[in-house]
């Protein structure tokens, strides 16, 4: 689950992004107080599965002398079954995939507490048996 602002939700709806809905939250603080101007947000956009298949195979260390690990460089998820909602999540997963559009309106909008990442840069660990 996620929480927006009023603001973020205003500049989303102002470029027409899709795949996604807001609904409403009661937002207290330490004191009992409701705090105004905030909204839950759901990613209703969809698409196929993460296909690690795709991504090269990258080895690198994290820490000197520790052990060299194995990732996957890059995300490629399952276009062919994209619904082509701004934001999506692919099958079998809970990270939320934005477009170009999409990052484009929050940088251009100054709207902070989101890290955008591209996907070619995303390394997952192999989990090997």
């Amino acid at each position: 689950m996620f929480l927006i602002s009023d603001r973020m939700k205003d500049a989303f709806e102002e470029n027409n992004l899709t795949g996604w809905k807001c609904f409403p939250i009661r937002l207290l603080n330490k004191k009992g107080e409701v705090i105004e101007g905030y909204r839950g947000l759901t990613i209703t956009g969809r698409c196929g599965p993460i296909d690690n298949w795709k991504s090269e195979v990258v080895y690198k260390r994290l820490i000197p002398n520790g052990p060299i690990g194995k990732y996957y460089l890059g995300l490629h998820v399952g276009l062919d079954e994209w619904d082509e909602s701004d934001f999506f999540l692919p099958k079998g997963s809970y990270g939320t995939i934005v477009t170009s559009t999409a990052a484009e309106v929050i940088r251009s909008s100054k709207l902070t507490n989101i890290q955008l990442t591209n996907l070619a840069e995303i390394e997952t660990p192999v989990l090997e048996k």
